[in-house]
């Protein structure tokens, strides 16, 4: 009897080890991803442009860290911005990168985002030429203010566009007109088609985004847009979050 008691005890022994082992597993991963989302945290808010401001959280998806680690690749990491500013106005931003390598020296896998933005945050991207401009975004499409030089006249206008994306830019082409100016006896007609038949306003997005980084569709929605974009040949060093793209000429 005292033995079969002995055998049991060391049973019970044995599995309540096994069950620590397993608990001091999971507590350390749990400690490690913690660890790394801080890092991957600190890495990307250093190198975000002065212009952004607000807190960003990540998550590493999968089930252990420490595999993950061992294997080389974290399978993915979401990060998210739900309450940013840039220039004083508001902004959200969710990107997905997956067979993110710890080697932060090596390229990111497929790498996809999204940002949604009001018109007033769009505004801040606005040429020189239109500076002034008020933009607002309703149903799927965008309206927005202007001024053009008639007869050395200055007539105002609101427009109406498309939005649509290039690489680079957010391009919004005109489809309607309205004059905010009483022009007398010039001609309304002719006035409205010479705005539509200037060329779309071009709002270069890239120099604020890592290079790399191509836009890929917007869609206005009311009160705001939806923007999507991909990424490729991205690293995780501070080198290549800091710089960023261009835009091409229009």
């Amino acid at each position: 009897m005292p033995r079969k008691r002995s055998g049991l005890s060391v049973l019970v022994i044995a599995g309540l080890a096994v069950l620590g082992l397993v608990a001091v597993y999971f507590v350390t991963d749990f400690v490690l991803r913690g660890y790394a989302e801080r890092r991957i945290r600190q890495e990307i808010q250093s190198s975000v442009p002065a212009a952004v401001s607000g807190d960003i959280n990540v998550t590493i998806g999968g089930i252990s860290v420490i595999q993950q680690y061992l294997s080389g690749n974290f399978e993915r990491i979401d990060v998210e911005g739900p309450s940013l500013k840039v220039f004083d106005e508001p902004l959200s931003v969710h990107v997905v990168a997956q067979n993110v390598p710890v080697d932060r020296a090596k390229t990111l896998g497929a790498v996809h985002g999204t940002v949604d933005f009001t018109g007033n945050t769009l505004e801040a991207l606005l040429p020189p030429s239109a500076m002034g401009a008020q933009l607002t975004f309703g149903g799927d499409s965008v309206t927005y203010t202007g001024s053009i030089s008639v007869l050395g006249l200055p007539i105002d206008y609101q427009a109406t566009a498309t939005p649509s994306v290039t690489a680079d830019s957010i391009i919004l082409t005109p489809t309607s007109a309205e004059l905010g100016t009483s022009v007398g006896s010039l001609d309304v007609g002719g006035i409205v088609r010479r705005i539509l038949g200037e060329q779309p306003l071009r709002l270069c997005v890239a120099k604020y985004l890592p290079e790399g980084v191509e836009l890929t569709g917007v869609q206005a929605q009311p009160g705001h847009a939806h923007l999507t974009f991909e990424a490729t040949g991205l690293t995780l060093d501070g080198d290549s979050l800091s710089r960023r793209g261009s835009c091409s000429a229009a």
